[in-house]
């Protein structure tokens, strides 16, 4: 018969007890004290995209009104392009504000994340028609896909906050 007092335990690392602070952050499931990383890190990624679309629809709108045809695309096409451009550009500050303030009222998250969604399939269409028409392809290093892939992750994301309960 074996004595259970006199049994050896396993000095595995992991059978350890652990620390309050990592008990607290394995509760938390986070890191505690970085809550206003939420409300101001997609603003690294907004911010960017909605330049370029802005810097990009800016030069092509004096085209829009005298000669929208002389791109080498169809003038509806351009025309098409360049409003794109500026109200993703927009659209997308505006669901960073909303996203920031995080209101209340659910139809305004909703607003905001719908916003959000739009800028993002704005823009994703855009970049794949300048990535056809200016390259005829698939260009492989090339920045576009950079701005492509921002707009994905806005397409399918949108606001974080609309979806919280």
């Amino acid at each position: 018969m074996v004595d259970s007092s006199t049994t050896q335990t396993s000095t595995i690392p992991y059978d350890r007890p652990r620390s309050a602070l990592f008990s607290k952050l394995i509760a938390a499931g986070r890191i505690p004290g970085l809550g206003w990383a939420d409300r101001i890190g997609h603003w690294g990624l907004r911010i960017p995209l909605a330049g370029i679309l802005f810097y990009n629809s800016s030069y092509k709108f004096p085209d829009v009104f005298y000669a929208p045809g002389d791109a080498g695309v169809p003038a509806a096409l351009f025309i098409l392009t360049a409003f794109g451009e500026l109200l993703s550009s927009i659209a997308l500050i505006l669901g960073g504000v909303i996203e920031t303030w995080r209101p209340s009222r659910g139809d305004l998250r909703l607003f905001g994340d719908v916003i959000t969604r739009m800028a993002g399939l704005a823009g994703t269409i855009i970049l794949l028609a300048v990535i056809y028409v200016l390259f005829g392809g698939v260009p492989y290093n090339d920045p576009h896909w950079l701005i492509f892939g921002v707009s994905v992750c806005f397409l399918l994301r949108g606001n974080t906050y609309a979806n919280l309960k």
